[in-house]
């Protein structure tokens, strides 16, 4: 009985969409650099995270201190064309990527940066990036994602960040 049960959870899962086999995987990440000197830091990673649903718009808010500047920075991951994601099978994705440094409130109007591309089985690694200067500073962050199958992709045999009701993450 219970894997009668079982069975038909399954079946409404896929029929609705859900991604139960979905190996993608994101991750944030940053450098910073002295403009005038020509040095720079190593590369950090601020958050690291599945993405399990193709029916949502996986949006993420990241908080990232350095040096006394803090930057809020929002990333978004879209699966594209609607039918074809209520279907399971979405044919394009999206990256979208927004930094700011914490001090601009407001009425600052930013654009994100974005990336789109075909979207199918093993379909690769894709990335967008952005970079703030201040002064002297460069802060340049990256948000890549990957299939989790690329052999120079990300993969999810790693630990994640403790995940938060409000999308963010721990650091």
């Amino acid at each position: 009985m219970l894997g009668a049960a079982m069975l038909v959870m399954i079946a409404t899962l896929v029929g609705n969409g859900q991604a139960l086999g979905n190996l993608d995987v994101c991750q944030l990440t940053t450098d910073s650099r002295s403009l005038r000197a020509g040095y720079g830091t190593g590369l950090y990673r601020i958050g690291k995270f599945p993405i399990d649903d193709f029916n949502e718009v996986t949006s993420k808010t990241f908080h990232y201190e350095t040096d006394g500047r803090s930057f809020d920075i929002m990333v978004e991951i879209e699966y594209g064309y609607i039918k074809d994601v209520e279907k399971g099978k979405p044919t394009s994705l999206r990256l979208s990527l927004l930094a700011r440094n914490s001090s601009e409130k407001g009425n600052v109007s930013l654009l994100p940066v974005e990336a789109n591309a075909d979207y199918h089985h093993k379909w690769g690694r894709l990335s967008v990036e952005t970079t703030i200067v201040n002064g002297d500073a460069a802060q340049r962050f990256g948000l890549s994602c990957s299939d989790g199958l690329a052999k120079k992709g990300l993969t999810r045999n790693e630990p994640w960040l403790k995940k938060t009701r409000t999308g963010g993450s721990d650091q």
